[in-house]
């Protein structure tokens, strides 16, 4: 009898021993969401959190440096990331493209986004850290809208110009008759220019704008006068205004001969230093970089006539 008593008495320990284990360890950290979309212009949302145990809140971000995420107390001063949670009023992550804060109190965390002009969508996990278990919550922070070209100054006094001819494979005509052969040919049909505006800083890449930009007209290279569309670093091919494209050369081909007729075409090349400024529209922050446009227009042409007999 005295056997199953202490027995009896052991077995109800273990099993409040058990109880009190399971409260400790088994605490739910789950927080309220862990898939949240946001808005990149202006997008908040609330969701709630475990405070208990909770030893640290980071951000998980690829390839950026720690430098673009700090630390704020209730009182709006910068503390060290190490800083227990519970005096952490505001995580705030920033970057050319990016606004995103993280702001606490008590149970409570809202995720609020000022801007995201990157283009695409991107994904900023956030992590809490208890200490024996990770939870994660992913934002996905769907793209506002993009950097402006906010202005634009060419250093045309500093510009290289140089010119290249370039030959086509030319075209034999075989004229069997008694008389002349009248052709017409077009120098400049298929004779496309190029141009990129080419920015030194990879932010400014691949950017859409609307700008004037260097041109060849009469026989210098002049500023357009009117805004021209382009994407920054991606090179645009065009038929230049300044040239006639249906412009027709009349030739004759001699009676029973055969005669090749080739086109050079003379290009002007320039290349202008260039500095610009961006803008990001909700935040009105603005950045800057130096660049070089490169631009290439056919601006004259010479018909050679070989006779191939």
């Amino acid at each position: 009898m005295r056997h199953k008593i202490i027995l009896s008495a052991l077995t109800a320990l273990a099993s409040i021993l058990s109880a009190c284990n399971n409260d400790i360890f088994v605490e739910d950290t789950r927080p309220s969401e862990k898939e949240i979309v946001l808005e990149g212009d202006g997008g908040i949302h609330t969701l709630t959190i475990q405070e208990k145990g909770l030893q640290k809140i980071a951000l998980d971000i690829y390839g950026n440096s720690n430098n673009s995420i700090t630390y704020y107390d209730k009182n709006g001063n910068i503390i060290p990331p190490e800083t227990p949670v519970s005096e952490i009023a505001r995580i705030n992550y920033t970057n050319i493209y990016i606004i995103f804060d993280i702001l606490l109190e008590g149970n409570s965390m809202t995720l609020h986004c000022t801007e995201l002009t990157a283009g695409n969508e991107w994904d900023v996990p956030i992590i809490l850290d208890y200490g024996y278990c990770l939870e994660y919550i992913n934002v996905k922070i769907q793209t506002g809208r993009p950097m402006e070209l906010l202005r634009i100054d060419y250093d045309m006094a500093q510009s290289e110009v140089s010119e290249k001819i370039k030959d086509d494979a030319g075209t034999v005509y075989i004229n069997n008759s008694e008389q002349v052969l009248k052709v017409g040919v077009r120098p400049y049909m298929t004779q496309q220019a190029s141009s990129v505006l080419a920015p030194e800083y990879s932010w400014a890449k691949y950017i859409n704008v609307e700008t004037i930009m260097p041109v060849y007209a009469g026989d210098k290279w002049v500023l357009s006068e009117s805004a021209i569309a382009a994407m920054t670093a991606e090179t645009r091919y065009y038929f230049p205004e300044s040239i006639d494209r249906l412009m027709t050369v009349p030739l004759e081909i001699p009676a029973h001969s055969a005669t090749r007729v080739t086109c050079s075409i003379t290009y002007s090349n320039i290349k202008v230093p260039f500095y610009a400024t961006f803008i990001n529209p909700v935040s009105q922050r603005e950045f800057h970089t130096s660049g070089t446009y490169i631009a290439s227009e056919p601006v004259d042409y010479k018909i050679h006539i070989e006779n191939e007999n």
